[in-house]
């Protein structure tokens, strides 16, 4: 089956169960610079590959194209997943400098040094093991200026609308609703080129799509700003939040952002 999507391999990683003491089980964690940024990782020898999350890595500022793999990861649970790619990156570690492939995973993964890293920077585990801040579970950055923000976190500075990750809202309409169409109003021919370049840029920022049909509709409002640009809203209240059920107080407080 994973040979039909280029998998030639599957990789066992997090291989850390254990019926040890609290204390023995303590796992080992790691800074390691990768590309002159300081990246914490935790240690597994039972793990032959390197990875990091996406959005961590986004974080370092690597901007060259992801390779493919050709292998897949499967946790202690024995689920299975597929890295995004892996880049080549110039790693140290106290002296000692390498270039090594970086898997970067789905998002929700820790970031994880295998033992082929281990073993290029001859990284020693007694010494983590006497390192007293190896409990710390955040990395705490040093930011010296502007740029240091913006490299690790280039998401924050990226023109464009935000997305809130992991987080649905459903409207529910009441009772008997049935959809609603209004018409549209015409644009003022002043306004009309802004329109028309403000709607090519929502569609191609995939906020908003073209429909030929539709049994909902409600009218566009073209707000003039003040750098000549226009903003578009939606006039919902003709026709729409007149069939939306109200939120209670108690739905509001159960309400999580």
């Amino acid at each position: 089956m994973y040979q039909d999507i280029g998998v030639n391999a599957i990789v066992d990683i997090y291989d850390n169960r254990t019926s040890e003491s609290a204390a023995d089980a303590m796992k080992y964690f790691i800074s390691v610079k990768i590309e002159n940024l300081y990246q914490k990782f935790e240690v597994d020898t039972g793990a032959c590959y390197t990875f990091i999350p996406d959005n961590q890595f986004k974080r370092l500022g690597i901007k060259r194209q992801l390779e493919a793999t050709g292998i897949a990861f499967r946790s202690y649970t024995e689920n299975v997943f597929l890295p995004l790619g892996k880049v080549r990156v110039k790693v140290e570690h106290k002296g000692h400098v390498s270039f090594e492939d970086l898997y970067i995973v789905p998002d929700g993964f820790n970031p994880l040094l295998g033992r082929v890293w281990v073993r290029h920077l001859k990284i020693n585990l007694n010494e983590i093991d006497q390192n007293t801040d190896n409990d710390i579970q955040n990395e705490i950055f040093s930011i010296q200026n502007i740029t240091d923000i913006e490299t690790h976190f280039p998401e924050v500075f990226e023109q464009k609308v935000g997305c809130v990750p992991n987080f649905t809202i459903k409207l529910k309409l009441r009772d008997g609703a049935k959809p609603s169409y209004t018409p549209k109003r015409n644009v003022p021919n002043a306004l009309r080129v802004k329109v028309d370049k403000e709607l090519d840029s929502l569609e191609a920022a995939g906020i908003i799509s073209k429909s030929i049909t539709s049994d909902w509709g409600s009218p566009l409002v073209a707000i003039p700003k003040g750098d000549g640009t226009v903003r578009l809203c939606v006039d919902y209240k003709a026709g729409v939040n007149d069939l939306l059920m109200n939120v209670t107080i108690q739905s509001r407080k159960s309400m999580k952002f």
